[in-house]
């Protein structure tokens, strides 16, 4: 033993790698923004609502994926199980190409 450790793989990474963003669904994302996000981030992102923040600005696709599954301040975990009905990985995927698409500045 030389005294120092290996760092442990982050869970996180490990979650947000295992999410391909190719052939996602965007109408499907749509839909599922409109059930699971739009009540707190407004039907087009512009937040304000229930307190969500505004969805319109350059977000990176590891970001949203991550932030979806794993929640974040005052925001629910949507794809893990202790919130009750996780989201799956196509879906959240399906989510993530939606916002990058058709909200946030990055198209």
């Amino acid at each position: 033993m030389d005294g120092t450790l290996d760092q442990a793989p982050s869970p996180l990474h490990t979650i947000v790698a295992d999410i391909d963003l190719e052939g996602a669904n965007v109408e499907a994302g749509a839909e599922l923004f409109a059930r699971n996000c739009a009540q707190c981030h407004g039907s087009s992102g512009e937040g304000g609502h229930g307190g969500g923040p505004t969805l319109t600005k350059h977000l990176e696709a590891v970001y949203l994926v991550s932030i979806v599954t794993n929640g974040g301040a005052d925001m629910p975990a949507f794809g893990t199980p202790k919130t009750g009905d996780p989201l799956a990985a196509n879906e959240i995927r399906d989510i993530v190409v939606y916002l990058l698409e058709n909200i946030t500045q990055n198209n």
